[in-house]
């Protein structure tokens, strides 16, 4: 689902900048000029002032600025590039910047206007997923119930017990009573009794799960 929703996205974003094309819309105005740069003067050297190169994020907001429903958001690239075109289409200028850089992404975030597009670095770190149908032959899950316990009476220093009934409890009503009873005679306060009776329910009153996979050797790489 997430594939399918970043390739609609990917598709409006190449729809809008083929709708725009650099020369189609206004000259080009360099800021903080108010002199319209000449048509023979690279549009990217203009706007960086004179500048032979740009990072890929001062090059792909200026080709953003010339439509209004896209901008750049973050670029995890910061090396400096000489860019340069002419009479090129929106598209054709993004994928310029974008070809040379080194294995980008694309992240897209539509919840606000205008839309944000995100250039982010592929992880050097193998990734792979996992799916059932796919790489995933069949899947095991077995539940051992042997070491868990429901209701525990903790023991202190000098048979020092909790008030009352003598115990706390934990998960009962889905797992039934299964009692455990322990002796700690570093526990000296009833305080402290019951701090340690919340942790062994933390840990110990619900079943241990394990679930097996048996997978064909191959994967999907993400990122």
């Amino acid at each position: 689902m997430k594939k399918i929703l970043a390739a609609l996205l990917l598709a409006t974003l190449v729809l809008t900048l083929c709708a725009c094309g650099l020369t189609a819309q206004p000259e080009y105005t360099p800021i903080p000029s108010p002199t319209p740069a000449p048509a023979a003067v690279d549009l990217l050297r203009a706007d960086m002032g004179g500048s032979d190169s740009c990072t890929a994020a001062q090059a792909l907001r200026a080709i953003l600025g010339y439509q209004s429903d896209w901008i750049l958001g973050a670029c995890d690239y910061t090396d400096s590039n000489p860019y340069s075109f002419s009479g090129e289409d929106l598209l054709s200028a993004v994928e310029t910047v974008l070809t040379s850089l080194e294995e980008p992404w694309l992240e897209f975030d539509v919840s606000r206007y205008p839309f944000v597009v995100n250039v982010r670095k592929a992880s050097q770190t193998p990734q792979c997923e996992m799916r059932m149908s796919r790489n995933i032959v069949s899947m095991r899950k077995s539940i051992d119930m042997s070491r868990m316990f429901t209701r525990f009476y903790p023991v202190g220093k000098e048979d020092l017990r909790l008030p009352g009934a003598g115990y706390m409890s934990r998960n009962e009503r889905a797992y039934g009573i299964r009692e455990k009873s322990a002796t700690d005679q570093s526990r000296e306060t009833v305080e402290a009794l019951r701090s340690w009776a919340t942790e062994q329910l933390y840990k110990h009153a619900r079943p241990d799960v394990t679930i097996t996979n048996r997978t064909k050797f191959s994967a999907i790489p993400i990122g």
